[in-house]
């Protein structure tokens, strides 16, 4: 028994070290033709796979797949809310992150501030909340509000795009966090054998993948600041 993306997963790194080990071969027989009186005269071989084309069957396993009683929300991982102690420390790292100090009175109604939005959008109608979607209302929301709690007078624009930053990609760090342990994944069967002797095969699921080949290469250039910097970009 597997779950069904590790299987995929598994898939595409197979198909990833194969790429690394031609590269590693192309390397070696360039060492080589380069080394030779007339082979360096001539390109080195070089092959690619543009596109792949894989069909396999699967066993969907109803044992380990509890997914009647589900509601459709959980089956696509509907984002859990942050908890209490989650939403303190996401405050307090956004404010020491801006620089922000806040009298304890005004950050507990802060607090409070950030409690309503969250209960505002959890108890909205059904819907399917996006991490990176929730993460920006509520760094929008927060920063908005800043000036009615900061003693500053006139907070810094560095200051303010620093809390909303870390507001929102704290948020968006835990409720991603959370949906990854909320989707268990789909349980199947690869197993050939098992396959072979199913006395309905139309019970199996045909996958039909198409991967494409798309390579990076290494880049090196320099930030604004004039520091050398090292990036991936298309081949």
């Amino acid at each position: 028994m597997a779950k069904l993306g590790s299987f995929l997963a598994s898939i595409m790194t197979e198909l990833a070290e194969a790429r690394l080990s031609s590269d590693l071969e192309t390397v070696r027989i360039a060492e080589y033709y380069s080394s030779h009186p007339l082979l360096k005269h001539m390109p080195v071989p070089r092959f690619k796979l543009p596109e792949i084309n894989i069909d396999a069957s699967v066993l969907v396993d109803e044992e380990n797949n509890d997914i009647s009683s589900k509601e459709p929300e959980e089956l696509i991982g509907r984002a859990v809310p942050p908890t209490e102690k989650e939403r303190v420390a996401l405050l307090e790292n956004a404010l020491g992150f801006a620089g922000i100090s806040l009298k304890k009175e005004s950050q507990v109604a802060f607090m409070k501030l950030l409690d309503k939005e969250v209960t505002r959008i959890w108890n909205a109608p059904p819907q399917l909340l996006s991490a990176n979607r929730v993460s920006g209302d509520i760094s929008k929301t927060m920063t908005s509000n800043l000036d009615d709690f900061s003693e500053i007078e006139d907070i810094k624009g560095a200051q303010r795009k620093g809390f909303s930053e870390s507001i929102r990609t704290g948020l968006q760090s835990i409720l991603i966090a959370k949906q990854k342990k909320q989707l268990d994944g789909l349980s199947i069967t690869v197993d050939t054998n098992r396959l072979q002797r199913l006395e309905k095969p139309d019970l199996a699921m045909n996958l039909r993948l198409s991967i494409s080949e798309e390579s990076y290469e290494i880049t090196i250039g320099e930030d604004d600041d004039g520091n050398t910097i090292q990036y991936f970009s298309p081949e």
